[in-house]
This record gives C-alpha cells, sequence and structure tokens, in this order.
C-alpha cells in the first residue's frame, strides 16, 4: 500500500490522545494503514482504544471521524450508496478528480441579496476534501463545541503533499465524536433487507436508548422518527444561536449519542457564520435550514424503498413535521401540528399518486419518481411563509436574527416561483381556517 505524503496544519490542545490513538489515526490518515469505511462516501471511522474526555468536562470521547481520508466505492450493487456517476471501486485513496454530482446538485437557497433562488454546490474531489473546506469544518465544530452544541469535537486538520484540484491543496480534518457508532439515524426511514451484524446492533442499542420496544416495525419506528425529529428540531436551533447557517439535514448526516440521548451533528464543511450577513437575510438563511429540515421528512416518505413501509394514521398520530417544530420554537404540540398542517395538505396528495403504483414504484427510475414527488422549492416557500410568524413570536426569547416583514417574504416567493405562490397563498391559508 502507497503512502500518502501529509503533514498536521493544526490540531487541539485538548483532549489528548493516547500515543496509541494518535499513532493509529496518524497511520490511516497517511495511508500506512487502510482507512476503515462503514458506509458508502468519503467518511472513515475509528473507535478510540483509550477514550478521552476534555478537561472542563463534557461526554466521554470515543470514536474519531475521518473526512477526506478516500472513499469506499461498493462494488456490489445491493449496498445502498448515494454515490453517482463512473467511479473505480473499493477503497480507494484520496484523489483530485472531480466528483461531479457534486456540483449539479441544485439546492433550494437565499443569495447576497435576500432573493430565493436555486444555488450549485462548489466543485469538489472524489474521496477527497479541500482544505479550506476542511479547515471550516474544524473551525465550525469548535465555534459549536464552546457553545455546548452537541456535535462532533475538532481534533486535527491534516495536507495531502502538492496535491491540488481547481488550484486549492487538498486535506483531511480528524473530529472526536461521543458515540463509538459509525452509522448514523438514516436506518428510521429507510432499512436494509440484509444488515451486516454491526448495523443491526446499532438499530437495536438507538431504539433502546429512545425507549422504544418492538424492533422496527412500523409503530416503532415512527415513535422512533418523532423523538429524533424533536431532537433535530433543538439541535437545528442550537446550531443557529451558535451563529451558524447552512446545515444538510438529511438524516444520514445526523448520529446519536446513546449515552446521553441527544442527536449530535456532524456533517460541518459548508456551514458558514451568519456574523457574516446583514441581520434579516441571516434570520432568511436560519429559517431557510429549518425548512430542509422539515424537507428531509416527505422526501424520506417518498423514496422508492419506503413508500409503502408507512400509513397515513400512523404518521399523522406521532406527526414527526409537528415534533421538528416543537423542538425548534420550544412549543406544545398542538400548536406545532396546526403549523405543519399546510406542510402536510401539500405532500399527501403527491405521496398517494406515488402509492396507487403498488409495489411497481420500486422499479421505477428516480427520475420518474421524481415527477410525482412534492416539488422542493414549493415546499421549502411554503414552510417559510407558514412559520414566519412562530419564529417572530420566538426570535427575540430565542437569540435568532431578524426577518424581514411577511408582505417582503411574499414578495420575494412570488419573484421566485411566479404563478406557483398561489398555490402557497392556498395553503398557507389553511392557518386561518
Amino acid at each position: 500500500m502507497d503512502q500518502l505524503p501529509s503533514n498536521i496544519v493544526e490540531r487541539q490542545a485538548e483532549p489528548a490522545l493516547s500515543c496509541r490513538d494518535l499513532k493509529a489515526i496518524e497511520q490511516i490518515v497517511s495511508w500506512e494503514v487502510q482507512p476503515r469505511f462503514f458506509k458508502p462516501g468519503r467518511t472513515a471511522w475509528y473507535v478510540l482504544q483509550d477514550p478521552v474526555r476534555m478537561a472542563n468536562g463534557g461526554p466521554l470521547l470515543l470514536a474519531a471521524k475521518l473526512k477526506g481520508v478516500g472513499a469506499w466505492n461498493p462494488a456490489d450493487p445491493r449496498v445502498r450508496s448515494g454515490i453517482k456517476g463512473a467511479h473505480p471501486v473499493g477503497v480507494l485513496p484520496p484523489s483530485v478528480a472531480e466528483y461531479e454530482e457534486t456540483a449539479r446538485t441544485v439546492h433550494f437557497g437565499v443569495d447576497a441579496e435576500g432573493e430565493f433562488r436555486g444555488v450549485h454546490s462548489e466543485p469538489a474531489p472524489f474521496g477527497a476534501i479541500l482544505l479550506r473546506r476542511a479547515r471550516q469544518e474544524y473551525e465550525n465544530a469548535e465555534v459549536l463545541h464552546r457553545a455546548g452544541v452537541p456535535s462532533i469535537v475538532p481534533f486535527a486538520l491534516w495536507r495531502y503533499g502538492r496535491e491540488q484540484f481547481k488550484g486549492e491543496p487538498i486535506g483531511a480534518v480528524v473530529s472526536l465524536a461521543p458515540d463509538e457508532s459509525p452509522y448514523s439515524l438514516d436506518f428510521l426511514y429507510e432499512t436494509e433487507s440484509n444488515p451486516t451484524s454491526e448495523r443491526h446492533a446499532h438499530f437495536e442499542a438507538v431504539m433502546k436508548a429512545l425507549g422504544i420496544e418492538g424492533g422496527l416495525d412500523e409503530p416503532s419506528r415512527v415513535t422512533a422518527q418523532s423523538k429524533v425529529a424533536l431532537l433535530v428540531g433543538r439541535a437545528m436551533r442550537r446550531f443557529a444561536q451558535a451563529g451558524l447557517y447552512r446545515y444538510s439535514a438529511v438524516w444520514d448526516n445526523f448520529y446519536f449519542n446513546k449515552n446521553d440521548g441527544e442527536v449530535y451533528l456532524t456533517d460541518l464543511d459548508s456551514s458558514r457564520r451568519l456574523a457574516e450577513l446583514p441581520p434579516e437575510i441571516g434570520g432568511m438563511q436560519v429559517l431557510r435550514d429549518l425548512a430542509g429540515a422539515l424537507w428531509r421528512l416527505p422526501k424520506q416518505f417518498s423514496e422508492r424503498g419506503t413508500i409503502h413501509d408507512f400509513h397515513l394514521g400512523s404518521l399523522l398520530e406521532v406527526d414527526a413535521l409537528a415534533a421538528m417544530v416543537c423542538g425548534y420554537f420550544e412549543i406544545d404540540q398542538a400548536e406545532g401540528k396546526r403549523l405543519v398542517d399546510p406542510l402536510w395538505a401539500y405532500f399527501l396528495p403527491h405521496w398517494f399518486l406515488l402509492k396507487r403504483h403498488g409495489p411497481e414504484v420500486s422499479m421505477w427510475t428516480k427520475e420518474k419518481c421524481k415527477t410525482y414527488r412534492l416539488d422542493k422549492d414549493v415546499f421549502h416557500c411554503l414552510a417559510i411563509l407558514v412559520l414566519a410568524q412562530a419564529y417572530r413570536k420566538k426570535q427575540s426569547e430565542l437569540g435568532l436574527p431578524p426577518l424581514p416583514s411577511t408582505a417582503e417574504l411574499r414578495r420575494r416567493i412570488r419573484a421566485f416561483l411566479g404563478e406557483q405562490m398561489d398555490y402557497v397563498d392556498w395553503l398557507a391559508s389553511r392557518l386561518d381556517s
């Protein structure tokens, strides 16, 4: 195995890892030892032999998350993978070949003038991370840790030799985690037919920590979704209160600390500082983050592999959308349900259009499924509009940046959506009925 030239750029003074853990991590970064990937992508995992704690307390840190040290692209098509495009298979070292899908993806966003628009992610190397982006994750983790927000804890930053991607050096960032499991919370909506024994043990341990019995049957899973959604809402609010915005709220980016029952944040290389923005644009970005977190729930229920796993009665009974809003704004369940009613009203017709096609949906292409799914831009705009009043009521109490007036938000949404704004208005009017 060829070693990669690398040098450490920055390292936290604490926690002080044991010599054997530090050596093991250095060997993984340099590829003296092949990184271990537990899921497809560019994040490797190492369980500490000697867990540590910060000098001023906090959770016991049990593992290291290593981003940018390579990638695992599984050869087995049965392994669920989000990697798209033609790339070599296997466990691969970091490269400067472009992962083209990153730049193709369009996100709902807010531009520098405070207008809504589709935004593209910047180009990224396959299995690697720009040193600049690695530093963003490192520094953002430090911000969250100092603010007491459950998240990864920064440890060290590396640079890889002379390799460059589009004129910039590549690197790796190593963070410490309060739970030894390398698996996220995505299993709560998308199960595997033949999970590994490690992944199955993770399922069971999380459900036990949530106080839920019954395995992964539908009632148990939707109850767990609601409990976790409450925690996700709380985590997203605390993320904003710490002065950050832009978090990819897919549940693959939320991990669970079984020792304290908290969701913790892990994917921080795209997050930015609210202090960089005018106050009202900051408020729009914060509410956009919440809308994005809510969007992930109906999107997850509409995936080909999950469309028939859940039923209307069980989803509405526990209402994970309402739970997330309740966790974010610290409001009661009745008010949470009232606020998300227009979101359910938009989602359900699309969901049942998919359901009526039965098992054949699982054989459809992803592109065909998208033609039946609710529109991402409409959902985000609707969520922002129906939650704006609740945001304003809680803004000062929760220490969040201000929003433009409702009239101004509506103008900006109409400028973005055009005639679809009439549909958003009609759905939003359910709040007044």
